[in-house]
């Protein structure tokens, strides 16, 4: 389950996966970024992901108790994981022949 988080995260947000390092913590330093020098940008893939904008609201709050780009990765996570459940569980096997149509 990892990897396929990896493959969507890397898809999505473009974060470059050191070997050392832990992928919540390089989505942090991704987010960091994105939020310091491509904010529009950043805000158009949450949309895109469909993260619910009061969340993202909360999240950047400067009352919330951690940082926001944590706050942040913590939900593109869980989305992406939502997002993978839901294909498994409405996966359709691939017909084999026109006519199984």
């Amino acid at each position: 389950m990892a990897d396929d988080i990896k493959g969507l995260l890397t898809e999505d947000f473009g974060v470059e996966f050191r070997p050392d390092g832990e992928l919540f913590e390089q989505l942090c330093e991704r987010i960091n970024y994105l939020m310091a020098f491509e904010m529009e940008s950043f805000l158009s893939m949450l949309y895109r992901l469909d993260i619910s904008e009061r969340k993202v609201r909360k999240a950047m709050d400067p009352a919330n108790h951690e940082p926001s780009n944590v706050a942040l990765a913590r939900l593109i996570i869980d989305r992406q994981k939502a997002r993978m459940e839901t294909k498994r569980k409405y996966r359709q096997e691939p017909l084999s022949d026109w006519m199984d149509f």
